[in-house]
């Protein structure tokens, strides 16, 4: 054998290990994980949040369980008095539930030590908290106020100039929002004054500090019908509600690209960004008696704003493109969970789930997927031949 045909050879060994193969490691029916005649059953759309080795699971009675990914044990943590809708993660072992009280008109958000099994304290909205750092911020009546989980208090607010719209996703992990104003703002907090500010005593109370803590930065003023989706250093993609999508250099102010992808109709979600693509699901406007809007995941270039591969019909679901090691997952309309190639958007692996199919939840080299009757864990391991030639 020569040199060549040797070399050959190692690079077919090097991409068999490479390719490795998605399998499912295991499922668990929902029913034995709740009673639902006595503790409640799983909101349509709750999807589990990992913690310490485990999943947070909880039911439409405000029952918190926890599973052992190992061990697939199941422990009671507490019960809140809420239909739990969502539950957000805020360091270590504090996390905040959200939804409507089960005796109360009015939406909650609780705050939980996990492992004190303690409610440290509760807010009465509905809008959504901004998460900063290991504290939850939210904007009302002009004011921007910071929530400590741990202590379960409001610490701190500040007046601002106008009332936010909703935050923009960064992958520079910036505190980015976009307002009614229509002003692209960056939030800044200096670290040595968020430490003093928002750890204050349990007991004591809220003081507003003479010199205003969050300084608030205008990045750019965007034209009527601009929608921000992503932004990355300079770089904003945006769409409009009349289909289109686009790229903007917010310190240039000159749109590199903009094309229609959508009508007016169809709803979109915010985008994933890896390497040269950016990752859109964009729905088809609801037909007849059909629950859940179909659509397709399309992967646009992020230079020539040109769909590079386009999916086929699937639900929109309530989330964005998830990536799971070089796969995008989804699911189709026929009830089977996808993980389709991030360059080519063909399916590497398919299996049967059922219907209502929930964020899916990545941690490492397993993710977890709920759906309306079980949770399944997939798992795509690395090899440790690949590993040790990956650079």
């Amino acid at each position: 054998m020569n040199k060549r045909t040797a070399f050959i050879c190692f690079l077919l060994l090097l991409t068999s290990f490479s390719n490795a193969e998605i399998k499912k490691s295991w499922e668990i029916n929902l029913s034995k994980i709740f009673h639902a005649d006595i503790e409640g059953d799983f909101t349509e759309q709750f999807s589990p949040i990992y913690w310490n080795k485990k999943l947070l699971l909880c039911s439409d009675r405000g029952v918190i369980k926890s599973l052992d990914i190992a061990t697939k044990r199941v422990k009671l943590i507490r019960t809140i008095p809420l239909k739990i809708e969502t539950v957000l993660d805020y360091g270590k072992n504090h996390f905040i539930f959200h939804g409507r009280h089960r005796t109360k008109p009015n939406h909650y958000y609780y705050a939980v030590d996990i492992v004190k099994k303690d409610i440290k304290g509760r807010l009465k909205l509905k809008k959504p908290l901004w998460k900063f750092d290991d504290w939850a911020m939210f904007e009302k009546h002009k004011q921007f106020l910071v929530f400590n989980p741990k202590i379960g208090k409001v610490v701190y607010y500040q007046k601002a100039g106008s009332s936010m719209e909703f935050p923009v996703y960064s992958p520079d992990e910036r505190n980015v929002f976009f307002n009614q104003k229509r002003n692209l703002m960056e939030l800044i907090l200096p670290e040595i004054g968020a430490g003093l500010a928002f750890t204050r005593p349990p007991d004591s109370k809220m003081v507003v500090d003479p010199k205003p803590l969050l300084k608030f930065k205008v990045l750019e003023t965007l034209d009527e019908g601009i929608i921000p989706d992503n932004l990355r250093d300079e770089t904003l993609y945006y769409h409009k509600a009349n289909g289109s999508i686009g790229q903007l250099d917010v310190k240039t102010k000159k749109v590199k690209w903009e094309r229609e992808f959508f009508k007016p109709d169809m709803k979109i979600s915010s985008p994933h960004e890896y390497k040269d693509k950016l990752y859109y699901l964009i729905s088809y406007a609801k037909k007849g008696d059909e629950k859940r809007n179909k659509g397709k995941i399309i992967a646009i270039n992020r230079e020539t704003g040109f769909p590079d591969w386009l999916s086929q019909d699937l639900y929109f679901y309530n989330f964005h493109p998830i990536q799971f090691g070089d796969t995008i997952v989804s699911g189709d309309t026929d009830g089977n969970v996808l993980f389709l190639d991030l360059e080519t958007g063909e399916t590497q692996a398919k299996f049967k789930v059922g219907s209502s199919l929930t964020k899916p939840i990545v941690v490492g080299d397993d993710v977890f997927i709920k759906t309306e009757k079980k949770l399944f864990c997939f798992n795509k391991k690395q090899s440790r031949f690949k590993k040790l030639f990956s650079f």
